[in-house]
């Protein structure tokens, strides 16, 4: 069984020097600005959880299950995620440097204005894992919530007005971000669009600001047990 910890114990073991962490679960959790150098996480789960501007030197994150985690302009170098499932999650800017993507599930990933140039992608099953700005449309946005709307609604009532109201403004905005700019030969989109804040990114931060701010809330059992949104793989 994992272990639920708050992001503030996780931060500091890993400020102390701990280096291996197993079993462990965060939700709601920000461990931006951190260093995690030669640490490995293994047979752990993210939900709503921000890495960003975080270092990952000659990091292992195997058998994990990352849903809505952010991991924006942060730096991979010599690392590896073998074995595990990532999920309505974000690179955006991130820079990658010799790092791996090993016999893991992709699914709704974001890795639109990152450097994949040292990232190697082995053996993973792929589904809407966008590398540029190109890959985005409204027709994408429209898809994207409507597979969301499953763990929406496994929230408290408060809790999914919230975010339901949170969504329209991202969709609304990103819709007519997209429809105004002239599409170019080459990409479909100029690439004035593609500086933007990644829809998930976005998506993502503002979802953990608003659970964050939430002492309690009252989760159905399909969330709890990993039951899959609408969409197949």
């Amino acid at each position: 069984m994992l272990k639920r910890v708050m992001s503030s114990e996780f931060l500091e073991s890993l400020r102390s020097g701990q280096k291996g962490f197993d079993e462990i679960e965060i939700h709601y959790g920000d461990l931006s600005g951190s260093n995690f150098d030669g640490v490995t996480i293994r047979n752990s789960k993210f939900v709503f959880t921000s890495f960003r501007n975080c270092t990952f030197n000659n990091v292992l994150f195997e058998n994990c299950e990352m849903m809505f985690v952010a991991m924006g302009f942060s730096n991979f170098r010599n690392s590896m995620i073998k074995n595990c499932k990532l999920e309505y999650s974000g690179f955006t800017k991130t820079i990658f440097n010799d790092t791996k993507i090993v016999d893991s599930s992709l699914s709704w990933l974001s890795l639109m204005d990152a450097d994949i140039s040292g990232l190697s992608i082995i053996k993973c099953s792929e589904f809407n894992v966008l590398r540029n700005i190109s890959e985005l449309s409204p027709t994408m946005i429209d898809s994207v919530m409507k597979d969301l709307a499953p763990f929406i609604q496994q929230m408290d009532f408060d809790t999914q007005q919230k975010i339901n109201r949170l969504f329209e403004v991202i969709d609304h905005e990103h819709k007519v971000q997209l429809s105004d700019v002239p599409a170019s030969s080459k990409s479909g989109y100029s690439e004035k669009s593609s500086g933007s804040y990644g829809v998930f990114d976005t998506i993502i931060d503002r979802a953990i600001t608003t659970y964050g701010g939430k002492n309690s809330y009252t989760m159905k059992k399909g969330y709890e047990t990993g039951e899959k949104s609408g969409y197949k793989a």
